[in-house]
């Protein structure tokens, strides 16, 4: 629940199996990253039980609800190219290069308004089950507040003098 709630951008590197509650755990990252040892897939239900740490609310959202329904109800594990395929791993590269791949684009991310990606993360969850007005009117809200901060202040600055932003 924790992970499920947090702000911060969270990248996955799957290097090996992720069963279980370590699949449920790595569908909770924003983004993850899989080379030639990723096996991912829910066993659950070999094992007589449920998905507990929300694989039901986050696979079908990640995957479509087919191909949810193909990892949970099997119990099988899956390739990383099928995970791939199924839009669970959004990228393969070799093993070698998993993690300057995912500290890549974690830099990616960094780069940016630390205030902004907390409230953009925020607002896309809020988006998944949030009615559009309430969204929008929520949206505007924290724009106007975003508008007073240094932040906001520096990224004109940045923009206007032709440089990145130092946040």
């Amino acid at each position: 629940k924790i992970m499920l709630g947090m702000n911060t951008p969270i990248v996955g590197a799957i290097n090996g199996a992720a069963a279980g509650a370590g699949f449920e755990i790595a569908l909770l990252c924003d983004y993850r990253i899989g080379c030639e040892r990723s096996r991912m897939g829910d066993v659950h239900v070999k094992r007589g039980l449920i998905q507990d740490a929300g694989a039901v609310v986050t696979l079908p959202r990640v995957a479509g609800w087919a191909n949810a329904c193909k990892i949970l109800l099997t119990g099988e594990m899956f390739s990383p190219q099928e995970m791939e395929r199924m839009g669970v791993l959004n990228e393969l590269v070799s093993g070698d290069a998993l993690m300057d791949a995912a500290r890549s684009f974690a830099g990616r991310i960094a780069v940016n308004s630390p205030l902004a990606l907390r409230m953009t993360k925020r607002l896309l969850r809020m988006a998944q089950r949030a009615d559009h007005d309430v969204y929008l009117d929520y949206a505007m809200l924290m724009m106007g507040a975003l508008q007073q901060e240094d932040d906001f202040k520096e990224g004109l600055r940045a923009f206007a003098e032709k440089r990145e932003p130092k946040f």
